[in-house]
């Protein structure tokens, strides 16, 4: 319950939400955590992965657990987080490989595009994309098998071409960032 928070959120991909999943507080149990890398990985099992690949440092020990429990090693790209489908990603994928996409979360799709786009210029071959959650509703379609073990509904806006997009902007309703909305969401208990 404290993992979730309803508000009016801006996201990295200048998106607004109407709420957020604070998976850290989720994934900062290691058992627990090491638990929901198995599901994924067991998913993923049977399609020859050589390559588990992950964009940001908080995602990156779920990969590396799912990457285990697959027997292969994973890649770290870095990327500017808040400059999601503009900023350029530095890591080294091979040509040939079989990668596999671990975020944590997938609410636009924004970042596992991103890494999508960077598998296929590195002509490798994305197996499919695996996530804990998927929060958009619906969620997006990404293209490679994806998977996820939790979905949270939660309506987003693409407010790219103006805030009259967002209905919780036309109602007025101030607008937070996700770790604004968790002081917030703790002061109010």
């Amino acid at each position: 319950a404290d993992a979730l928070t309803f508000g009016h959120v801006k996201l990295s991909t200048r998106c607004h939400a109407k709420g957020y999943l604070h998976l850290r507080k989720v994934l900062s149990d290691a058992r627990f955590s090491a638990l929901l890398a198995r599901r994924l990985a067991e998913h993923f099992a049977d399609d020859s992965v050589t390559l588990v690949l992950a964009a940001t440092a908080s995602g990156m020990s779920l990969a590396q657990t799912v990457a285990e429990e697959l027997g292969v090693p994973t890649t770290l790209l870095q990327t500017n987080r808040w400059q999601i489908g503009s900023a350029p990603l530095v890591g080294r994928v091979e040509e040939g490989q079989r990668v596999l996409i671990v975020v944590e979360v997938i609410a636009t799709g924004a970042l596992a595009r991103d890494l999508l786009a960077f598998v296929q210029e590195s002509r490798a071959t994305c197996v499919g994309i695996a996530a804990v959650a998927a929060v958009a509703d619906p969620a997006p379609t990404l293209g490679p098998p994806t998977y996820f073990l939790l979905s949270v509904p939660i309506p987003i806006y693409d407010v790219s071409q103006g805030l009259d997009a967002c209905p919780l902007c036309v109602s007025g309703l101030p607008v937070v960032a996700p770790r604004l909305a968790v002081a917030v969401a703790e002061a109010e208990r």
